[in-house]
């Protein structure tokens, strides 16, 4: 393609032949057209590269790229490295968009000349899309950005999204960040790479408050399996945040909410994996990997922020440091959540 175009989406795809159609629509109707979208097809086994195919003869802004299967973040990287737009944007290839979505973030961009523009979207399960709640002003400028920064680490707060897809990147800022701390290619927790580093590289935020994207909350995907390896992905995850904050010398000032935001990967760790139908020989794995004395020490530091039963139960665990009533209590509480239908860490 030698057209230049605005607005850069790449859609992620790996055997999503089931939504991928609906996703390729709702980017193909788009009211601002000024886009190139870069399919980046990851190794599937399914139809998705023909219905991608169909997408790329049909329209000439559409490109499909097919690579050997190496995860959605190493999907992802590649798009954006073949990337021509100004602006990036992201869809998931198992979601789908609003027709206005790209002309009023654009709409936004423009009025408020903010380094990121998100915008909020629905949870779409099998009954009702949904809403999400936020509490975040339309703007925050140079003087308020701390704001901002200060709610990126401790994910818990809700307010602020770690995803790709509800955001309209500046690619030069993107690429910078993405060359530096996604050297690793995590196959969970991806987006965290990225959107947390972006964040702190942002002199101004503009937040649209109408949901212009559906995200399938009850898709079966990466970040809802067990994995044994979740317990090397938040260590890196965590020291590639660590350094960020280093290398633009404010980690003192951040510690705290990166701290608080390990809790958070440590909860998720617990849920996906001890809770989890794995042999229990991974479980122990899992737990002595977790009872480390730096967790023990950032979760003892902060007792404050282990409120509910999931507060309740890491910090107990961590006090009495033991990985038998660890996996004891987590095989517990997911009884609990199952018989209850809720979640038992709430």
């Amino acid at each position: 393609m030698e057209v230049p175009f605005v607005i850069s989406v790449i859609v992620p795809i790996y055997n999503a032949q089931k939504y991928l159609e609906e996703c390729l629509e709702s980017i193909a109707n788009q009211t601002y057209k000024d886009i190139e979208v870069i399919m980046v097809n990851d190794g599937s086994t399914d139809d998705s590269e023909l219905i991608c195919r169909k997408y790329e003869q049909k329209y000439n802004n559409f490109l499909l790229i097919n690579k050997e299967n190496g995860g959605q973040m190493s999907a992802w990287i590649q798009g954006v490295r073949q990337s021509h737009g100004e602006y990036l944007a992201f869809v998931d290839s198992d979601d789908y968009i609003e027709p206005t979505m790209y002309e009023k973030m654009m709409e936004c961009e423009k009025s408020t000349e903010a380094d990121l523009v998100m915008c909020n979207f629905f949870d779409l399960d099998k009954k009702k899309a949904t809403p999400r709640n936020s509490k975040l002003k339309l703007y925050y400028g140079k003087d308020e950005i701390d704001e901002i920064h200060h709610m990126v680490f401790p994910t818990l707060t809700g307010f602020i999204s770690m995803s790709r897809w509800d955001k309209l990147f500046k690619r030069e800022i993107f690429l910078k960040n993405m060359n530096k701390y996604c050297i690793y290619m995590a196959r969970t927790f991806e987006d965290r790479f990225i959107v947390s580093t972006y964040f702190f590289s942002c002199r101004s935020f503009a937040y649209i408050p109408t949901p212009l994207y559906y995200w399938r909350k009850q898709k079966v995907s990466s970040s809802r399996k067990a994995r044994t390896d979740l317990c090397d992905i938040i260590e890196i995850l965590y020291n590639t945040q660590k350094q960020m904050l280093q290398d633009r010398k404010i980690y003192d000032k951040y510690k705290e909410e990166l701290e608080v935001g390990k809790i958070d990967l440590i909860r998720s760790v617990v849920e996906r994996n001890l809770c989890a139908k794995i042999p229990y020989e991974d479980k122990l794995k899992i737990a002595n990997r977790l009872l480390t004395e730096e967790n023990r020490s950032i979760v003892l530091r902060h007792k404050s922020a282990c409120v509910g039963k999931f507060g309740k139960y890491i910090y107990f665990t961590y006090k009495v440091n033991s990985k038998l009533i660890m996996i004891g209590a987590a095989i517990l509480a997911s009884k609990l959540r199952k018989n209850s239908n809720d979640d038992a860490f709430d």
